[in-house]
């Protein structure tokens, strides 16, 4: 979602109050079905400073990512191998998997750390909410395909963890935790499939060639990267 309009450069009202994590962030869908027709989505480009380490061999540190404001039930783990199983997300590419799983797959040696994304929690948004965003261009549906998925690797590498072990602390450096927007500037550019369909891309398709500045939205955002995730951009 760009959370700001591609016609007015007016950031979307949601943002300004409460929510200004959701400026500049990837969301993927993990649930369309609720009963009260709601959609749960979970970010994917926002890491905090905050660490934690796997109870397996080696004890693997990745950062905990902000991915979203509603906690789920139980942690869970996003992937885009297939060969690890789980269940699929649409056509993402990405796929889910429990806890128990990843830590199973991890002992055997048939996954590494830096192949799942802890997911802790959503945001929500209803569908007349989603369907005006994208009428005002406040957001943007991203098509699945290539292009999209030889992203979900440089997006996963926002949780690596820089410390080499040799600290107990559960912050790592402020000043290496991106801010996750350069990749929802590149996600922005995916047009679907690899780029070389025949036909013309449709409006949703189009590739944001640049996205009008917001002051105010991109000062919001900067506050809420500094208080809670603790990311301090030079």
């Amino acid at each position: 979602g760009t959370m700001t309009s591609l016609q007015t450069g007016y950031p979307a009202d949601r943002i300004l109050i409460h929510d200004q994590y959701l400026h500049k962030s990837l969301l993927l869908i993990l649930d369309a079905s609720a009963p009260s027709g709601k959609l749960s989505a979970v970010i994917l480009n926002r890491p905090t400073s905050q660490s934690f380490q796997f109870t397996v061999p080696g004890s693997p540190k990745r950062r905990v990512p902000f991915t979203g404001n509603i906690p789920v039930g139980a942690d869970l783990w996003l992937h885009y191998r297939p060969e690890l199983g789980g269940i699929p997300l649409g056509e993402s590419g990405v796929l889910i998997q429990p806890t128990e799983g990843v830590a199973d797959l991890i002992s055997k040696g048939l996954a590494a750390a830096n192949d799942f994304l802890l997911i802790k929690g959503v945001v929500q948004f209803g569908k007349p909410e989603i369907a005006g965003m994208l009428a005002a261009g406040e957001m943007r549906c991203i098509p699945p395909g290539k292009q999209l998925s030889k992203l979900w690797p440089r997006l996963w590498s926002l949780t690596d963890d820089d410390d080499d072990g040799s600290s107990s602390s559960s912050r790592s450096s402020s000043s290496s935790v991106s801010d996750g927007t350069e990749l929802w500037w590149l996600a922005s550019q995916c047009s679907g499939d690899d780029g070389s369909s025949s036909g013309e891309l449709t409006q949703q398709q189009q590739p944001v060639a640049s996205v009008p500045p917001s002051d105010l939205a991109d000062e919001a955002l900067a506050e809420w990267l500094k208080f809670f995730a603790g990311v301090v951009k030079a």
